[in-house]
This record gives C-alpha cells, sequence and structure tokens, in this order.
C-alpha cells in the first residue's frame, strides 16, 4: 500500500517503496527538493503523472493546503522561502494563491497515469497529526484484494484495474 509521511507545507519526509513507484522516486532529489508543491508547480514530469484535467483541481488543492499551513504560521521562514519560489516560475500558482482557498486534505480519489498498467485510481486518506506532518496512505479501488506477497505493485494495480500486469517485476510502474 503506498504510504507517506508528509509536512504541512508539503515537504515529504518518509515515503515507502509504493508511494514512490505510484507518485514518483524522490530519493535522488535533495532533501529541501521533496516537496509536492514545487513538483507540482514545476517539474513537467510530476505533472505527467496525472491526467491533464485533474490538473486544476490538484493544483487548488495543495495550494489551499499551503495556505492553511501558512496561516497557521505566518512568521515561519521556510514557508515564506517556499512560497517565494512557487510564485517565481510562472502564473499557475499565483493565480490559485489569489483565490482565497484554505483548505486541508482529508481524504480523496486520485487519479495516477503509469506507463505499464496504465491509469490508477486509488482512494487516499489522509491523517493528520498534532503537529506538523501528516499521514497518508492510498489502496486500490475497493474492488481489489489484497496482494499475495509475491505479487509485486505493477501486478497487484493491473489485477485491481481487471488487466493483465505487463513489465518486468520490482514496481515499474
Amino acid at each position: 500500500m503506498p504510504a507517506q509521511v508528509v509536512s504541512d507545507p508539503g515537504n515529504v519526509l518518509a515515503r515507502n517503496a509504493m508511494a514512490a513507484a505510484v507518485f514518483g522516486d524522490l530519493a535522488a532529489q535533495p532533501p529541501g527538493r521533496r516537496n509536492l508543491l514545487l513538483r507540482r508547480f514545476t517539474d513537467p514530469a510530476s505533472r505527467a503523472l496525472f491526467p491533464p484535467e485533474d490538473h486544476e483541481a490538484l493544483a487548488r488543492a495543495h495550494v489551499a493546503g499551503l495556505r492553511a499551513a501558512h496561516a497557521a504560521r505566518p512568521g515561519d521562514r521556510r514557508a515564506a522561502e517556499l512560497l517565494a519560489e512557487l510564485f517565481s516560475p510562472g502564473e499557475e500558482f499565483a493565480v490559485c494563491w489569489q483565490r482565497d482557498e484554505v483548505a486541508l486534505q482529508r481524504s480523496g480519489r486520485k487519479r495516477v497515469l503509469r506507463p505499464v498498467v496504465g491509469e490508477l485510481e486509488p482512494e487516499c486518506e489522509v491523517l493528520a497529526t498534532a503537529g506538523r506532518t501528516s499521514c497518508s496512505w492510498c489502496t486500490p479501488p475497493p474492488r481489489a484484494a489484497r496482494p499475495p506477497p509475491a505479487w509485486s505493485c505493477c501486478e497487484w494495480w493491473a489485477r485491481a484495474r481487471g488487466a493483465h500486469p505487463a513489465g518486468p517485476r520490482g514496481c515499474p510502474l
């Protein structure tokens, strides 16, 4: 099951192998670059993980969450640095920020595009902690059973979709 721990401004603090396979591996990124918003607004490869028709809703949700974090700690230097970096690459972040939306994500279905198994629609749950972090995990659609231990994540997701898994073992989604 994909799982990760994320700070309220969007820094990925920990991510398991399945989350890396589904949402992208951040291990090669320096810790300061492992931010969901930076990836969303500045990395075309990260944007390509999601269908274009979902981009606006995802952008608005990310920005509303960052606005909530910023409102909770208006003097936070790291949040201010992140905001400055996000305003610089283009107009999309600024347009979302100007909406003045504030929200915390709790649950929902995401659509993720992967080259081997196609479109995934995991149900994602977010559990906020008392501090500045949240834990999230995703499960396949309800019709999918838990994978046997020998299955790769590709096999699990492909079978959840009713498709035969293609590609090598080892989660190359």
